[in-house]
């Protein structure tokens, strides 16, 4: 059980080899796999397929890694995957509104990783079933994101809204004020740390650097 605690997929040989010493998913050691990283998707679908749910054995991940390059065909394989997942770390090169709809299929999601390599903005509309909401009280990290005003607006009308402990945020600019303060004023009952750096709008240069705890910054 411990050796299997963490799995990576990271090539279609590495999956292969998994399928050739475990055939039968329902008796492989995915059961006591606590996090999981899956950078060849499109293997997995077929995988998956082939197998008849045989992604479904991971029920137990705490930890999720995707690296997906169109997420609407590949993230609907992992929804819901396992009811205790707390964090998710998800890369993405397309915008596409499935993704908030896959956040609620964890229901105790804390920390939240998102890298977007997208340059559309996300303008798609959005349907979430008000029954289901992570719990969202961890860490929400932004990485060279693209379009995240519109993911944090929807994070933060989700049933249960955000309440997030710690944001880190990319380096942004004036025109990322309003997003950012609704954030900050949403996770204001909870927000404990906050990284975040404003950039000059010409020189690219960045201007300051903020990186503070309330308990040593009192102005924050």
């Amino acid at each position: 059980m411990h050796l299997f605690a963490d799995v990576k997929f990271s090539s279609p040989k590495a999956l292969e080899s998994w399928k050739k010493t475990f055939p039968d998913p329902s008796n492989s050691p995915a059961f006591h796999t606590l996090t999981l990283s899956v950078n060849c998707y499109w293997t997995m679908e077929a995988a998956d397929a082939e197998e008849n749910g045989w992604i479904r054995a991971f029920s137990r991940v705490v930890r999720l890694e995707l690296e997906c390059y169109t997420p609407g065909v590949s993230l609907p394989l992992f929804h819901g995957l396992s009811p205790v997942l707390k964090s998710l770390r998800l890369t993405y090169f397309r915008q596409d509104s499935y993704i908030p709809d896959f956040f609620c299929s964890f229901p105790l999601l804390e920390d939240l990783n998102l890298i977007s390599h997208a340059y559309a903005e996300w303008d798609l509309p959005l349907t979430i079933n008000p029954l289901t909401s992570p719990a969202l009280t961890g860490t929400l990290q932004l990485s060279a994101f693209e379009g995240a005003e519109t993911i944090v607006r929807q994070l933060l009308d989700l049933p249960n809204g955000a309440h997030f402990r710690k944001l880190v945020l990319p380096h942004r600019d004036r025109g990322d004020f309003h997003w950012v303060r609704d954030l900050v004023a949403g996770c204001s009952e909870t927000l404990k740390y906050i990284d975040m750096a404003y950039r000059y709008p010409r020189s690219g240069s960045i201007v300051f650097r903020l990186s503070a705890k309330p308990a040593t910054h009192a102005g924050l």
